[in-house]
């Protein structure tokens, strides 16, 4: 499974990266940022969001269908959905309603950097109307989330997450085939997706996020300007970070520091996180280096 990254999307951090193998010139920052526009009959938008909330797309599940939106992330392998109600939701899957659940009575536990999940393993019919590629239902594992630690986001708008990432993450290991991979195999699909991110639009200001994700081949609407990399171990999508620079000034660390203990592509969070140390030294390039040392990397 091959990963596009548009350059806008790393700019959106004013952060330029030096990959292993260089398609472009990337000692310099990212050329302006596109500002995507609203929907049109030619390009219309599949996800959605607030910022620092993640970006989601619509999903329908069981029979007859209930309708909900899911976090797209490519930090995990899971497709899961919430099966009670929690404060920070409007509505759950309710698997009573569904004539096309199977229980497959496994039980499931996912964590993430910050946050976590734990349920029940079971199949039913998935469908994800918005997407160009990928529209048939098809029954396909999911999990019901029935008890969470913060993972849902207040008025994020979404109820669940389909993750994009290789089947190792996959939880029960063995027993669950993700979902994109489930549809490219059924589908005959090119076994690629992009993912953009593309931010607010002109028209709507900096409350709504739009984004689009295609499966198979297909080329995208946000930006023409596309950089690519090597995907050094397939799980995470991770990569191998070798030079860090900010508005044009290089952070001088050894490269084995930039990904301890890995670096990956996660769509999930709207953080860069660094290790402490890079983060400090990110930190010295633009404002005096702090006296104390706090720990943790966030940009």
């Amino acid at each position: 499974m091959s990963l596009h990254v548009h350059w806008w999307l790393l700019g959106c951090h004013v952060v330029s990266f030096i990959a292993c193998i260089t398609i472009h010139s990337t000692t310099t920052l990212p050329p302006d940022l596109p500002t995507p526009s609203p929907p049109s009959s030619a390009h219309s938008w599949n996800l959605f969001g607030r910022p620092g909330d993640g970006y989601y797309t619509s999903v329908e599940v069981g029979t007859p269908s209930q309708k909900f939106n899911v976090l797209v992330d490519t930090g995990s392998s899971n497709f899961a959905i919430a099966a009670v109600m929690q404060k920070e939701l409007d509505s759950y899957f309710e698997a009573k309603n569904s004539s096309s659940f199977v229980d497959l009575e496994k039980e499931v536990e996912v964590g993430y950097t910050q946050g976590s999940w734990s349920g029940r393993l079971g199949k039913d019919v998935v469908l994800f109307p918005a997407l160009q590629a990928g529209t048939t239902p098809y029954l396909m594992d999911l999990v019901l989330i029935t008890s969470s630690h913060n993972f849902y986001v207040n008025n994020s708008q979404w109820q669940g997450i389909v993750g994009l990432a290789f089947p190792v993450l996959a939880k029960p290991q063995g027993a669950v085939q993700p979902w994109i991979d489930e549809v490219i195999l059924r589908d005959n699909l090119t076994n690629a997706f992009t993912l953009e991110l593309c931010g607010p639009s002109r028209e709507t200001g900096p409350s709504s996020h739009y984004g689009r994700l295609t499966l198979g081949s297909g080329s995208g609407g946000c930006s023409p300007v596309a950089v690519s990399c090597p995907i050094r171990r397939k799980w995470f999508y991770e990569v191998v970070v070798t030079a860090l620079s900010l508005q044009g000034k290089e952070v001088s660390i050894p490269c084995i520091k930039f990904n301890t203990d890995k670096t990956i592509v996660d769509s999930g969070t709207s953080n860069l996180r660094l290790p402490p140390e890079v983060g400090l030294s990110l930190h010295c390039v633009v404002a005096p280096c702090p006296s104390l040392i706090s720990v943790g990397g966030v940009v």
